[in-house]
């Protein structure tokens, strides 16, 4: 006769209990590199957020100092020439060996006989109408936040002075105040002239404009004259 023997109790007890042996054991394993994973991961976010603090701060005093502009990109051809797709390269902003600083006092405007502005040394150019923009400059105008209606970003040549620059308007315009690389230091709704002071090696000077014309005049803004500051 054919012996049909099976497993006994204790044998299923015994295979029952390595593998809850092996479960728990892996599933031990498991959390704590799971635990580790994350703690590794927290202390990599919180390293290069201070990282980041920190270099963001080296930035703005040097900013502040009157450095150049980061934003100086310009695309050139890849490897290879014929055509194809370009990519940016950082073309490098020379850096004074001290930086020249934007007069901290405010001039006073005067008004001359003839009807001009004068601020500090600058006697701002009479405009009839809308003027033409200063060769090298260039404008580009964007939807505005709040109160202000529109912000004005400009694009100027590089100087290694400080410069006064005169800003024709849109008619229709209220105020305007900084937004960065420049100081505000006239502003007449009635001729639609500003004039901003802006310091050396800058090239990207920007304005926000409390407006209550419309839209399609944003683009007259312009910048019409540039003169040293001295």
């Amino acid at each position: 006769m054919r012996n049909n023997k099976g497993f006994t109790l204790i044998e299923m007890i015994v295979v029952l209990a390595v593998v809850v042996i092996i479960t728990g054991v892996t599933s031990l394993t498991v959390v704590q590199s799971i635990n580790q994973a994350t703690v590794a991961k927290d202390a990599a976010e919180l390293h290069y957020g201070n990282v980041y603090n920190e270099a963001r701060a080296q930035v703005e005093i040097l900013r502040s100092a009157g450095y150049g502009s980061a934003d100086a990109f310009a695309p050139v051809p890849t490897p290879g020439g014929g055509g194809g797709d370009t990519e940016p390269t950082a073309t490098p902003t020379p850096i004074p060996a001290t930086p020249t600083p934007i007069p901290t006092s405010t001039p006073i405007p005067t008004p001359t006989p003839s009807g001009a502005i004068v601020v500090g040394n600058y006697t701002v150019p009479n405009v009839t109408g809308t003027p033409t923009a200063f060769p090298g400059t260039n404008t580009v105008t964007e939807m505005g936040d709040g109160e202000y209606d529109f912000n004005a970003k400009f694009t100027i040549p590089q100087r290694s002075y400080p410069t006064y620059a005169a800003i024709y308007l849109p008619p229709g315009t209220i105020d305007i105040i900084v937004w960065y690389n420049c100081k505000v230091e006239y502003f007449d709704s009635d001729t639609n002239i500003a004039v901003i002071s802006v310091g050396a090696w800058q090239t990207n000077p920007a304005i926000r404009v409390d407006y209550g014309g419309k839209k399609v005049d944003w683009k007259l803004t312009r910048i019409f004259d540039i003169v040293e500051i001295t």
